[in-house]
């Protein structure tokens, strides 16, 4: 019977699988970025038919799915650089009415850029700051603990400890616990370019979906332009 795998790793080519409602991480290492990611998915069945949900989902009962990361940017880049997102190893069957789906997407998301009909590598990328459900980040040093994750209870908006180019924050990010207030800010290309990430800042940032279709996006996996 066809199950869902669920693989993480450092590149496409360098991938292990995971188990989602583990609440165990796994650890990813790069040149570029170092972290953990852990998944959950509501009422999913293990290899046996097993089906072992996770506690996350009585915390977020209208959600379906969650992709989790904490982790840090090795150099410094602007979160313009930054980017969340799909890239496939083969071109897509484009299903009748695809070009209506695509504009639904791009409703949804309009920083999106995509090239989902490459007879290569098809691909669709958004901006991380701007997509991102939920955005928890930290100011650390050497010293600093980090927090344990997956976090016992679901990630919560938090952009008070932000860096900007600029020194005062800007009047659209005054409430710091407001993932809708951060997202709809980072859709100006100007604004991402002002907020730095780098080896000092942790993140803690979830990827979900929930059952109200106004809000449902599609599922992407990260990674960085360039």
């Amino acid at each position: 019977m066809p199950r869902l795998r669920i693989l993480a790793g450092p590149s496409p080519t360098d991938l292990n699988e995971i188990r989602a409602n583990s609440g165990q991480a796994t650890h990813i290492a790069t040149d570029a970025f170092e972290g953990d990611v852990a998944v959950c998915i509501k009422n999913f069945a293990d290899t046996e038919g097993n089906v072992h949900d996770s506690a996350y989902f009585k915390d977020r009962t209208d959600v379906t799915w969650s992709i989790q990361v904490q982790g840090r940017f090795l150099q410094e880049h602007s979160a313009d650089e930054i980017l969340f997102g799909n890239v496939f190893d083969r071109a897509l069957p484009i299903p009748w009415g695809f070009s209506a789906i695509l504009s639904f997407m791009q409703y949804m998301d309009p920083c999106m850029e995509q090239d989902l009909q490459s007879k290569e590598k098809p691909w669709a990328l958004s901006p991380l700051m701007s997509t991102m459900t939920y955005f928890a980040h930290t100011r650390t040093d050497g010293a600093h603990q980090v927090p344990p994750f997956p976090p016992p209870k679901p990630v919560q908006e938090d952009t008070s400890q932000l860096r900007f180019k600029a020194r005062d924050r800007p009047p659209e990010l005054q409430d710091v616990h407001n993932p809708s207030a951060r997202r709809t800010y980072c859709q100006n290309s100007e604004h991402r370019t002002g907020i730095i990430l780098g080896p000092n800042d942790l993140i803690t940032q979830t990827f979900a979906t929930t059952t109200s279709p106004s809000v449902q996006q599609a599922s992407r996996c990260s990674c960085q332009r360039g």
